[in-house]
């Protein structure tokens, strides 16, 4: 990718396009409230009474260094679009008045793998992570990857099923291109976080001066490999990787490599693929390109239709797009330069259909969410439902606790399932902590240095 090709924030694009939250939406509904932005859902009229999902920042609230990264994320999601990336969350448009912006995007009405997998009550079987999740996923991370953007905060919560139950790749306010800034701030979601990001100095240290940033080794794409290898093991054995009473347990128990078990029910294959994401060391970490090769996901390809972007998602013309102004679907081809396979199947509506049923989820993977403080990921979830939606830098409020390995794992017998049951509640009840992201504190470094 050339500098000229790099993301750029089109100048004055906010104050370019022609709508207006007052002519061109409507039934607006409030489904998400972070500490910067309220998130609607909304019917928009210029795109032919599609249902939309609308940011919107009240400018009071921002300071200089979070105006940069709201652009910042417009100008990635507008690189997508140019290059027709699949299965991620698609940009509709972008404008603002005296005292708002608005940032107008795709809406995914089936929520995200989260909550998909609290509403399963188990695991997902391997065979729909890998041809549901793990194809789609890495086909976009080979996209991202090839052009020097890294993601920085894939989770569960950030991966989203639209309407069709494919999946879209969301929340591209910690994304950054790194041949235009280094990646040397310690941001993402403590879960997912590998051990370099973890090692990084905090950002005081270097807005102090304390730490140089030039002397800062910069994360690289294998972040997002770590923390899809997390996504993954999730997935298919209904737990995180690391856990911990607390985030400075967890990040303990990552910084020291202190792994839980997968259970017998994960094949080998399975295994090896997920171990070989989570390796230490990053360098020691495959491609997305070298992980659509694995054997494990070799069992699956040929159950993957590959295809075009434009078949999946609505598409945008770019020769009659003006910076700023509301982009609307067309049905021209993919350009030359599109990417052409990786769409995602659709999940299996019904519970059934898995290969294998899989644990169930961990009683410790308790919710509490509100809906005027929900966080949760890239502002698209669906109407039906707790309502935890959010895009951007916000986050659903998420508080849980991991729960023991079971006691066969522990080598133990079966205890009571009463006896069992009430102690986990009480343990769950005692350790319950708010799982959030740390966001936008890069910005604080400068233009160079996130």
């Amino acid at each position: 990718m050339s500098e000229q090709d790099s993301p750029v924030f089109p100048p004055n694009f906010f104050e370019s396009c022609p709508w207006s939250i007052q002519n061109d939406f409507q039934s607006l509904k409030e489904v998400g409230k972070g500490k910067d932005t309220v998130i609607y859902s909304a019917v928009c009229l210029p795109l032919g009474n599609k249902i939309v999902a609308v940011k919107i920042y009240d400018k009071s609230r921002l300071a200089s260094t979070k105006v940069r990264a709201i652009k910042r994320e417009v100008a990635m999601m507008l690189y997508f679009m140019r290059h027709r990336y699949p299965n991620v969350v698609e940009l509709y448009g972008a404008f603002e008045d005296e005292s708002r912006y608005f940032i107008v995007m795709e809406y995914c009405s089936g929520g995200d793998l989260l909550e998909k997998l609290l509403r399963e009550k188990k695991a997902i079987s391997e065979r729909r992570v890998a041809t549901m999740v793990a194809i789609p996923c890495l086909v976009t991370l080979r996209c991202l990857h090839a052009a020097s953007i890294i993601h920085r905060d894939i989770k569960l919560e950030n991966i989203f099923l639209d309407n069709s139950g494919r999946v879209k790749l969301g929340d591209f306010g910690l994304t950054m291109c790194t041949r235009q800034e280094a990646a040397i701030s310690p941001v993402g979601t403590v879960e997912y976080m590998a051990p370099e990001v973890i090692a990084l100095p905090p950002v005081d240290a270097v807005v102090s001066g304390q730490v140089r940033a030039s002397e800062i080794p910069p994360n690289t794409e294998k972040v997002d490999i770590w923390a899809l290898g997390v996504t993954f093991f999730e997935l298919v054995t209904g737990r995180l990787p690391f856990e911990g009473k607390d985030k400075l347990e967890i990040k303990t128990n990552i910084t020291e490599y202190r792994m839980s078990g997968f259970g017998p029910h994960v094949s080998a294959q399975c295994q090896d693929l997920i171990r070989s994401m989570l390796a230490y060391d990053p360098a020691d970490r495959p491609s997305a390109e070298e992980l659509l090769q694995h054997s494990f996901l070799a069992l699956y390809r040929n159950k993957v239709k590959l295809s075009t972007a434009a078949t999946q998602s609505p598409s945008f013309s770019l020769q009659a797009f003006t910076p700023g102004v509301a982009m609307s679907p067309t049905s021209n081809g993919a350009p030359a330069d599109s990417v052409s396979e990786g769409a995602a199947p659709a999940f299996e509506s019904s519970l059934g259909g898995s290969s294998s049923p899989g644990p169930s989820v961990r009683l410790g993977r308790l919710k509490s969410w509100s809906r005027a403080s929900s966080t949760g990921s890239a502002a698209h979830q669906g109407v039906a439902g707790p309502q935890n939606i959010v895009a951007g830098p916000t986050r659903r409020v998420l508080s849980w606790t991991m729960a023991k390995p079971p006691p066969e794992e522990q080598g133990q017998g079966i205890p009571d399932a009463k006896s069992s049951m009430v102690q986990e509640v009480r343990q769950a009840v005692k350790r319950i902590f708010s799982r959030k992201s740390t966001l936008g504190r890069g910005a604080e470094i400068g233009i160079g240095h996130l």
